[in-house]
């Protein structure tokens, strides 16, 4: 019975009084905050007058509930999935604004799973900073030949190409699996977050606050956490040669 309207804003934190105005001129009360960018840390409106959810964008600091994809499972549930096609040189690669964000979660899920699997290496996982990627193509092969991975785990696509750039062979010397799978990115196995779902449960959280007639920010918020769930592809398939380097020990 709602109808949804789209509003797009930029990367000023000043575009929250814009909004602001806009949204209680228009006589809406109910907001649903998503895809925001990482680099903006600010938005700040007179929440009194709304009813309002998160999408992810935790790097806001607002006191919302949330709805967001469990990327500490999704990370764990990944490594678990390479384990069982035999690989047991994984490394993580994600950006250093998604660990910001998402409060270390893939990080965090990555020695949580390893944890479980005595026979898996400790690889030290790769925080990519955010520059070019003709910067990013050997500070990634570097760090896979250092620790002899035969399995990378990212939520950045265009990692494949990175180690295609320098030489590495796709799937036959490293496999590539996406933390978030998409149809388009070519990695073709990884975790499929359920972003839909997400999407519906915003919706269902938000209806819940504007029905009950709850406005502001939430003294004691919760988040919702959505699984995601492995899709095998020929990019990642089992795998039959012993490990390069064996396994270090753990410190």
């Amino acid at each position: 019975g709602y109808k949804l309207d789209v509003f797009y804003v930029g990367h000023d934190a000043a575009e929250a009084k814009r909004l602001e105005r806009i949204l209680r001129t228009r006589g809406i009360t109910g907001v649903i905050l998503a895809a925001f960018s990482d680099t903006l840390l600010d938005f700040q409106m007179d929440w009194s007058h709304f009813s309002a959810v998160l999408i992810e964008s935790q790097q806001l600091g607002l006191s919302l509930h949330a709805i967001s994809n469990h990327q500490l499972m999704i990370t764990r549930e990944a490594i678990k999935h390479l384990h069982r096609l035999g690989y047991r040189r994984s490394g993580r690669a994600v950006g250093a604004r998604a660990e910001i964000c998402l409060k270390s979660a893939f990080t965090a899920g990555y020695y949580v799973e390893l944890a479980q699997h005595p026979d898996l290496a400790l690889i030290p996982p790769l925080v990519m900073p955010v520059v070019s990627m003709t910067e990013i193509n050997p500070l990634v092969a570097g760090w896979v030949r250092a620790h002899g991975i035969d399995a990378v785990i990212s939520n950045w696509t265009n990692i494949p190409d990175a180690l295609r750039h320098e030489g590495l062979r796709i799937p036959r010397e490293i496999v590539v699996a996406a933390l978030d799978l998409n149809p388009d990115n070519g990695l073709g196995a990884g975790m499929r977050q359920n972003h839909r779902t997400v999407g519906e449960r915003a919706v269902e959280q938000l209806a819940i606050l504007m029905k009950t007639n709850q406005r502001g920010l939430i003294d004691t918020p919760n988040t919702t956490l959505i699984e995601g769930q492995w899709v095998n592809g020929p990019g990642v398939p089992a795998r039959r040669a012993p490990a390069r380097g064996g396994i270090p020990r753990r410190r």
